[in-house]
């Protein structure tokens, strides 16, 4: 993963919507969108809580 896409996940896992993550790293909801499905396709998970269940077993 770049270090974007790690930015995004961990902001992810919080808990945090693609609009607050956007505004925490100064980029468009679009943006963070795009991140996610590359992050997606990355880990293999097709959705938000697979992602968060994933990195939350670490």
């Amino acid at each position: 993963m770049t270090a974007w896409e790690r930015e995004v996940a961990e902001l992810t896992v919080t808990g945090a919507t693609s609009r607050v993550i956007a505004r925490q790293l100064q980029i468009s909801p679009r943006t963070v969108d795009a991140h996610l499905m590359r992050i997606y396709r990355k880990v293999g998970v097709a959705s938000r809580t697979a992602l968060v269940s994933l990195l939350a077993r670490g």
